[in-house]
């Protein structure tokens, strides 16, 4: 008898498993929009961090009505969302930082051409 009822068991077991949403999914998320914003994505990439946003309050929302499986997918979509406004922030940041370095090394190259001695 407790040979029929194991494969149910355990059966009843991986479906239960599968529909839980970690609440890790959500944190991360949630870490990961606030590492966004600590990196200054609001005022850089605000379009992408919106997105990010939305779909971490979808996540919650779905998971409060039981929907595991969309919460689960909208807390990807929130921390996909989260690190592209991340890693576009730093981009924009490193371009903005080589722009000053190389109009500083052409400000010294011209003071390097304006007093270097005509004879040389």
């Amino acid at each position: 008898m407790l040979r029929s009822l194991l494969p149910a068991f355990l059966l009843c077991l991986v479906g239960c498993a599968q529909t839980r949403l970690p609440a890790s999914s959500l944190e991360a998320s949630q870490t990961a929009i606030e590492r966004a914003e600590a990196f200054g994505a609001t005022d850089w990439t605000p379009g992408e961090l919106h997105l990010a946003r939305q779909k971490l309050q979808q996540a919650r929302a779905a998971a409060e009505d039981g929907a595991f499986e969309r919460a689960r997918r909208q807390a990807e979509a929130a921390l996909l969302h989260a690190e592209l406004a991340e890693i576009t922030t730093l981009s924009a940041q490193a371009q903005e930082v080589l722009e000053a370095v190389r109009a500083s090394i052409h400000v010294l190259r011209e003071e390097i051409d304006r007093t270097r001695p005509d004879d040389l």
